[in-house]
Formats: C-alpha cells, sequence, structure tokens
C-alpha cells in the first residue's frame, strides 16, 4: 500500500502497481473452505459481539431484524413494566432528530422471536426438500457455467494458445507491427483465462460450504428444534439467512368527538368525560406539551384545559391500542437467503432467489 493524498487532502492508501501476486505462493496452514467461512463469521462479529445484553436469549434476532420504513438496523432495548425488564426492538435511525425514521418502529422482542423460530421450524420440517432443491440448483449453475465457458476444456485451451503465441512472438523483433499485434492478443486471453479461472473456482467453493453447513449446522439440531439452545438457534439463523423486517403498528384514527357546551375551561376529567377519552391519556399528552393546560382559582387541585385549545387539538391525536400495538403476525416479514447460495457476493459465486413471506 502507499500513502496517498484525497481529493478532500486527507491521508488514503492505495494499492501499489509494483506489488505482484504469486497464487499459492505460500502453503495453505487451514483449508480455503474454512477460511472462507471464518471471513463471513468476522463479518458478523462487529453486530454480534457489541453491546451484548444482560440476558441475550431475549433477542434472539439481533442483526437480522430491520426496520421497514427506512432499512436501519433495529436493536434490543429493555422497558421497565412494573419492575420487570421487557425487552422491544426499536429502529436505530432515530439520532439525528432531522433525519430520524419516521415511524420509530418498535416491537415486543419474545413476540417476533418466538414467530420467526416457529417459522425456522416449519422450514425444517421440509429441510430434505429444502436441501435437494439447493443441490439442484448448484448443479444447474455449475452446468451453467460448464455451458458458457467450456469449463476445464476452455481454460486447457486458452493456456495451449496462450504458449503457441508466445512461441510466435519471439520470432518477431519488438516493436514491429506483427509483434504488438501477437501481443495484444496474448494480454487478451490472459484476462479471459483469469476471469474462468476464477468462476470456476467460486463454483468449487458453492459446493465444500453447502456441505460443510449440512453436515456441521443444520444436522446437529435435526429432529430437536423446538429444543434448540440459544446458540444452536443463532447459528440456524445464520445458515438460513434469516432477515427479518418489521413493518410500522397501523394505528386507526379514532373517532373526533369535539366538545360542544358553554363552559369555557374544563377540567380534565370534565374534557375526558366529553369527549369519551381516558382522562389519564388527556393527562399524559398535556405533560408532554401537547396542548395548553393550566391552573384556575376554582380549583387548586385540578389542571384546566381552554374547550377551543382542545377543540384544536382532538382532530390531531392518535391513540394506539394496546391490543392493535401488540398484533405482530401482520407486521413481520420473513426472508430466508442461505448462507452458502449468496449472502456474501464476495464469498458466494450463485444465488438462489429470496423466500419472502408475511407471518401468520
Amino acid at each position: 500500500m502507499k500513502v496517498t493524498l484525497s481529493p478532500k487532502g486527507k491521508i488514503a492508501r492505495q494499492p501499489n502497481d509494483n506489488i505482484k501476486t504469486i497464487p499459492d505462493g505460500i502453503p495453505a496452514i487451514i483449508p480455503a473452505e474454512l477460511y472462507e467461512l471464518a471471513q463471513y463469521k468476522l463479518k458478523h462479529n462487529r453486530v454480534d459481539k457489541s453491546k451484548v445484553h444482560l440476558k441475550p436469549e431475549d433477542f434472539l434476532l439481533k442483526s437480522h431484524i430491520f426496520c421497514k420504513t427506512c432499512g436501519y438496523r433495529m436493536s434490543g432495548r429493555y422497558r421497565i413494566y412494573d419492575g420487570n425488564p421487557i425487552g422491544y426492538y426499536r429502529c436505530n435511525k432515530s439520532f439525528n432528530k432531522y433525519d430520524a425514521c419516521p415511524d420509530l418502529t418498535e416491537i415486543m422482542a419474545s413476540k417476533v422471536n418466538t414467530l420467526v423460530w416457529e417459522d425456522c421450524c416449519r422450514v425444517f420440517d421440509a429441510i430434505e426438500l429444502i436441501r435437494e432443491t439447493i443441490r439442484a440448483r448448484l448443479e444447474q449453475d455449475v452446468q451453467n457455467f460448464l455451458e458458457r465457458t467450456q469449463g476445464k476444456q476452455q481454460v486447457v485451451q486458452l493456456t495451449y494458445d496462450i504458449a503457441n503465441a508466445e512461441i510466435e512472438l519471439a520470432k518477431h523483433p519488438e516493436g514491429s507491427y506483427t509483434y504488438n499485434l501477437i501481443a495484444e492478443d496474448i494480454h487478451r486471453k490472459r484476462e479471459q483465462l483469469k476471469k474462468y479461472a476464477e468462476e470456476s473456482k467460486n463454483a468449487l467453493t458453492n459446493e465444500s460450504l453447502l456441505n460443510i453447513y449440512q453436515q456441521n449446522v443444520l444436522s446437529t439440531i435435526k429432529g430437536k428444534y423446538h429444543e434448540a439452545t440459544f446458540k444452536e438457534k443463532r447459528n440456524a439463523l445464520d445458515v438460513l439467512g434469516v432477515t427479518v423486517k418489521i413493518n410500522p403498528a397501523v394505528h386507526p384514527a379514532p373517532p373526533v368527538t369535539l366538545i360542544e357546551t358553554d363552559k369555557e375551561w374544563l377540567s380534565l376529567v370534565e374534557a375526558g368525560r366529553l369527549a369519551g377519552i381516558d382522562p389519564d391519556i388527556l393527562s399524559y399528552r398535556a405533560s408532554r406539551a401537547e396542548f395548553v393546560t393550566t391552573k384556575r382559582d376554582e380549583s387548586r387541585r385540578c389542571t384546566y384545559v381552554h374547550r377551543d385549545d382542545l377543540n384544536r387539538y382532538l382532530p390531531t391525536l392518535r391513540l394506539r391500542p394496546r391490543l392493535v400495538h401488540e398484533a405482530v403476525q401482520p407486521r413481520v416479514e420473513i426472508n430466508y437467503s442461505p448462507i452458502f447460495t449468496g449472502v456474501q457476493s464476495s464469498l458466494i459465486y450463485t444465488s438462489i432467489p429470496s423466500k419472502t413471506l408475511m407471518a401468520g
């Protein structure tokens, strides 16, 4: 690497053009497949190992769950109810108030964890069919590669042509018209050879990764999916490439009942009775300065609101009924993109279209 200055005046590093790569110049210490799997794991460790919760089991979908509105990752947080911590997933795009997620989607962790794992169990129940489908697709990809490039035969033919061209090149003086034509042809054939060799290597890597994950991961929980440990569940989520997207809760607009009374100043209890809203809700919204309240001489214990101010506020009020807020099934989308079929482009060559479904 060489040190350069970027257009903004910052120090940057760029590859040195004089560096030469010698394939297999140093004997491998570990198999190439194991190295590729380690790179995949390192890529995800940044999320999985950072900010470990007190009880990691409460957030099974960590690094697998995203906000459907903005696409940002959702993180696990606790809320205290009656002295008990309750886990929630919440959209991470909340730090910049000018660019925050408009919905700030959140969902109860225990419910979505159970829903997603039950769906994974249904996938495991049909695992043999999935394995055969994946293997058939891999064989099809390899066959497409062979048909497109003639596989090893094309590599052998290019190697033979390059060798003959180099012999012919030596017969002509450097700089001559024929010499330049042959040199250009050799350069083009070497580029093609490099491309074909890389495609062939990637196609073989797919088959190796498939065997490793089938034997070492999926087989460990075969037949005991519902009794799997937290670590086994996390490994299975990685293998299946589970991605969960959460839609924001849809809150129906409450019926607006404007207050019609000759009395100008109303206590929150009176206002709640006339508007059909729990006075505690009005008190909470008033504490957040959503509308103006005041104290009056007739009762220092009560909080008062002006009738006209309240009528202006009521059409903007949005309630969140508990039953609507906790209905998680319509909000959850589960996608499957198995690790051995295209999750990491630098790791795997082929890809299988993800399975997308609405939970429930």
